[in-house]
C-alpha cells in the first residue's frame, strides 16, 4: 500500500502558486502554514473533547461550560 501511495505522490507533477492568485498580503503562504500549527479560536466553545485520558469509555468536556457534555463511548 505505501508504495502504491508513494507512487500516486511521485506521478503527481509539482507547480508554482500563482502570487497574483493570493488575494490577501497579510500572510505568505509559509506564514500562514505556521500560523494555523495547532492554534484554534476558542471564543464559542460549548463542548471541547481533547481524548487525554488515553483509557475509559469517557471523553471528558473540557470546555468550562456547564453543564458539561461528556461523551459515553461504545463499541456499538
Amino acid at each position: 500500500m505505501e508504495a502504491a501511495i508513494n507512487a500516486f505522490a511521485a506521478s503527481v507533477p509539482l507547480t508554482q502558486i500563482d502570487s497574483s492568485l493570493v488575494l490577501s498580503k497579510a500572510l505568505s503562504l509559509y506564514e500562514g502554514i505556521v500560523a494555523s500549527g495547532g492554534n484554534r479560536y476558542n471564543g464559542s466553545v460549548i463542548g471541547l473533547w481533547e481524548f487525554k485520558t488515553g483509557s475509559g469509555t469517557v471523553a471528558y468536556d473540557t470546555s468550562g461550560v456547564e453543564p458539561a457534555l461528556n461523551l459515553n463511548l461504545s463499541a456499538t
